[in-house]
């Protein structure tokens, strides 16, 4: 059996802040730990959150007017439902996991001294060129997931309005437009789940060893990253439903070997060509086609010269923020702190902009005349799995593919 001290807690509501008002704060955990069975142990964690409901429930019924005047009945909804979960989720699974990594870190720490003094001694002093980029990581991944929360709640209101008030939506034929602001609200709620999932692989550990290796081998470093689209094929000349439409298709690529592997995974020909020759190219059929995100293929007039748009999505690109070494080193802890904080605030403005113009740019093309294809997205992954990560495989290092791809 496994001791859990949080299950044991009798979980007791106490005032705290929720919106402008006062509704409920959790109070330290109190009393002994219980070895508890398994079974037992599950029992003890959803007693809790079912208390927990229960006490906030009869609390937010105890409000004035004025609370529920300033609350939406969907952020309530949401509290009682989705945050007391994220709760037993944080006082339970989060902390074992911390506690787990933290005693993993103590060993390691303590092995390395004993094998090697002075290259521990190299790893405390590089320790803190990680330190700036995990918070703002943090920071940022905390930002999204407030974000979340209050998406949620803004869905499950109108979710709650609409279906409450049906009668009223129907008599005046209003579903179109109710239909419209879930919509809406859904899209809200996947651009920032897009942004969590591009977040959290970023600030990894694996993310900050790389940058400590960047630091250490070229004075730059990460400081921050923004999303630049999924990429996509066109083609000028052939509908492209599988890998198997791609054998001998001339592909423009960048530059850059991962592409041209992947390119030839597929059986096309990789054809590397700077972009700001690639419009003359595909006008006069010197490439059959190029893959680019949504917005890039709209901002160059690719759509102008190319019939297909297949939406493959084969690659998810970030743009990383790197600053020099120097510089950085130069900066006050207060400069930096601006410095990052004004990268996160506009980055995630441009992260934005992209996601609403991906949400739309499809129809635009198809509206201008292009034909746009759901292909086999898996007959594209599948050779590039398979032949690519072993191809570089001494060049990144054995097992960073795998690494990257558990992330």
């Amino acid at each position: 059996p496994l001791r859990h001290p949080l299950p044991a807690v009798h979980a007791r509501l106490h005032p705290l802040e929720l919106g402008e008002h006062t509704v409920g704060k959790i109070e330290p955990p109190v009393g002994k730990d219980v070895a508890l069975d398994p079974a037992q142990d599950t029992k003890r964690r959803q007693s809790v959150v079912r208390d927990l409901r229960n006490d906030l429930f009869e609390r937010i019924l105890l409000q004035p007017l004025r609370f529920f005047h300033f609350n939406p009945t969907g952020e309530l909804i949401s509290r009682v439902s989705a945050d007391v979960e994220r709760i037993q989720t944080a006082a339970s699974e989060t902390l074992a996991d911390f506690l787990k990594q933290a005693a993993i870190l103590v060993f390691l720490v303590i092995t390395i001294f004993v094998i090697d003094w002075k290259l521990a001694a190299a790893s405390v002093v590089l320790a803190p060129l990680v330190f700036y980029p995990t918070v703002w990581f943090g920071q940022r991944l905390r930002l999204l997931s407030k974000s979340n929360q209050q998406e949620m709640a803004d869905m499950a209101n109108i979710l709650y309005e609409t279906l409450a008030g049906n009668r009223i939506v129907k008599a005046f034929t209003m579903e179109k437009a109710e239909a419209g602001k879930f919509r809406k609200a859904t899209q809200r709620i996947f651009k920032i789940n897009l942004q969590q999932k591009m977040t959290h692989p970023l600030s990894s550990p694996l993310m900050d060893e790389m940058n400590t290796m960047l630091v250490a081998k070229r004075s730059m470093r990460v400081i921050g990253s923004t999303y630049y689209g999924k990429r996509h094929v066109t083609s000028g000349s052939k509908a492209i439903n599988s890998v198997d439409d791609m054998k001998g298709f001339k592909l423009r690529i960048p530059e850059v070997d991962t592409f041209r592997a992947m390119a030839e995974a597929w059986g096309a020909r990789p054809t590397p060509l700077n972009i700001g020759e690639l419009y003359l190219a595909l006008s006069q059929g010197a490439v059959d086609g190029q893959e680019n995100p949504l917005p890039t293929i709209q901002s160059n007039k690719f759509f102008e010269v190319q019939k297909y748009l297949v939406l493959t999505g084969h690659i998810i690109t970030p743009r990383l923020i790197v600053v020099n070494e120097t510089a950085w080193q130069a900066l006050t802890a207060k400069e930096r702190q601006s410095l990052t904080g004004a990268v996160k605030t506009h980055g995630q403005e441009q992260d934005n902009e992209i996601l609403a113009q991906e949400a739309k740019l499809a129809d635009t093309f198809k509206a201008a005349g292009m034909t746009v294809i759901q292909p086999d997205l898996e007959s594209f992954r599948k050779p590039v799995l398979a032949s690519v990560p072993a191809k570089f495989e001494s060049k990144w290092g054995k097992g960073l593919w795998e690494r990257i791809a558990a992330l």
